[in-house]
Formats: C-alpha cells, structure tokens, sequence
C-alpha cells in the first residue's frame, strides 16, 4: 500500500504532463458464500465469515420467485433456476439477518443470520 509516483520517460513527455500517481489500497479480505434458495429457506455455504467485502453466488432452486437480502441490499427477483450475484461489505463484526424480501416468505422460514466475526 501506498503512493508510487510514474512519469513516461519518452523526451519531453513528462514536462508535456504525462506524468502521475499510483495509489495502492490495502488489500480487502473477500469471502464467496454461494447460497441456494429453496422452497421453504436458505442452503448458505458458510454462516460464519470473516469482516470485509461478502460476495453471494445466489441460485434459485425453488419453484417460485425469491429475492435475498441482506444489509439494506438485495438481489433482483430470481425466477426459478436463475442466478445473480451480491457484493455486501460488512466494515465490522455482527450478526446479519437475511431474509427473502417477501413478507410472506420471510415468515415462513425464508430467513436466517450470518456471523461476522
């Protein structure tokens, strides 16, 4: 991580501007939870995962359409057999209720918390 400094080094193409700065991030854990929606709840791959960027591989195994949702943020509504992805940062540890959006589903056991630790 930092700043790094570059200049193209062809004559007279730094003093014509071609010149800048580079700046490295930290790099940001990621975890890949694949979950699966079913008929009457949610199949993740891992309950528990580490603070940082959460991407969710979501396929709708069931027979009618569901969503998933989680922090505020939710995948389009998934009709049966389609597939989305979800990009959730989780900047601390908790624990995060997901659901399907539907109000109906959700008191049906379409809902579940995940762990971050």
């Amino acid at each position: 991580p930092g700043t790094f400094s570059f200049v193209c080094t062809v004559e007279g193409h730094a003093s014509a501007g071609m010149v800048g700065k580079l700046v490295v991030t930290p790099m940001v854990e990621r975890t890949v939870v694949s979950v699966s929606l079913g008929a009457k709840g949610f199949k993740l791959s891992k309950k528990v995962v580490p603070a940082g960027v959460v991407v969710f591989r979501v396929v709708n195994k069931s027979k009618v359409k569901h969503a998933f949702r989680i922090l505020g943020k939710k995948t389009p509504l998934l009709k049966p057999g389609k597939r989305a992805t979800l990009t959730v940062a989780f900047r601390k540890p908790g624990t995060f209720e997901y659901s399907c959006p539907f109000k109906r589903h959700r008191v049906n056991g379409m809902a579940g918390k995940l762990i971050v630790k």
